[in-house]
C-alpha cells in the first residue's frame, strides 16, 4: 500500500515526531504489520517541515522505543505531479551489471558543528549492497571526483552534513570535505541537474533531493 502525504508548516516551530504520529494515526497505522510488509508513505513538505527528518522521527531513547521506520517506509517527493511522472515508467530493480551504487561520505574528522561517524556506516551498507550491485565507497572526495561519480552511477548515498538556505535555495550545499571548496552546490555544479542518478539517499541533509 502506498500513501501520499502533503505537510505544510509556516514559520511557527514544528517537530517531526509531532507531525508524523497524527498522520500515522489518521491512516490507521497503529503498529508494525505482522507480516513485516511495511506500507510506503511519500511525503511532500514545505516551510520549516521541509527541514525536519521525518523519516527518522520517533523515540530514540532506547532501541525498543517506536520509530517511524518501524511502521512505514518513508520516501520523499517534491510534488505529487513529480511522483506521478516518475511512476509512468515501469519499475524494475537495479541489479548486477545494471547497477552502480556509490557511497560518498565526509571524513569523520571533517570540521562541522556536529561530529559524524558515517565512514563506518557507509562501509557496513556497502557490505550489504555489493551482494547485488557494483559499489564503491568514497571518503572525503574532491568535488570533481564526486561530479564524475554522479554522472556514471545509478544511485548515491550521501553521508555528510549540509546546509539548507530557505531564502536562497540555490546556495544550499552538501559538505563533502573540511572546507568551503568541498561544498557541492547547484550554481557551480550544474551538472548535478543533468545527472542520470536514479536515487539520492541523504543522511544528515534532507534537501539533498533538491540539490542533486
Amino acid at each position: 500500500m502506498v500513501y501520499h502525504v502533503n505537510i505544510v508548516v509556516g514559520s511557527e516551530s514544528c517537530d517531526a515526531a509531532v507531525a508524523v504520529h497524527p498522520v500515522l494515526e489518521a491512516l490507521g497505522i497503529h503498529q508494525s504489520p505482522a507480516d513485516k510488509k511495511l506500507p510506503r508513505i511519500w511525503w511532500t513538505t514545505s516551510g520549516l517541515m521541509a527541514l525536519m527528518p521525518i523519516h527518522a522521527a520517533g523515540d530514540h531513547t532506547s532501541e525498543a522505543a517506536p520509530k517511524t521506520f518501524n511502521f512505514v517506509i518513508p520516501s520523499y517527493t517534491t510534488t505529487l505531479r513529480a511522483l506521478a511522472y516518475a511512476r509512468e515508467n515501469e519499475w524494475k530493480p537495479l541489479r548486477g551489471t545494471d547497477c552502480d551504487f556509490a557511497f560518498i561520505t565526509s571524513p569523520n574528522n571533517a570540521r562541522s558543528k556536529a561530529p559524524l561517524t558515517v565512514e563506518e556506516s557507509a562501509r557496513e551498507l556497502d557490505d550489504v549492497v555489493r551482494q547485488h550491485c557494483r559499489t564503491q565507497v568514497l571518503v572525503g572526495p574532491t568535488k570533481p571526483e564526486t561530479l564524475s561519480i554522479l554522472e556514471s552511477c545509478n544511485a548515491v548515498y550521501f553521508g555528510c552534513h549540509g546546509e539548507s538556505m530557505s531564502t536562497q535555495p540555490c546556495k544550499s550545499y552538501l559538505q563533502l570535505g573540511t572546507d568551503a571548496e568541498s561544498h557541492l552546490t547547484i550554481p557551480k555544479d550544474s551538472r548535478l541537474a543533468a545527472s542520470e542518478s536514479a536515487a539520492c539517499v541523504p543522511v544528515c541533509m534532507l534537501h539533498c533531493k533538491r540539490v542533486s
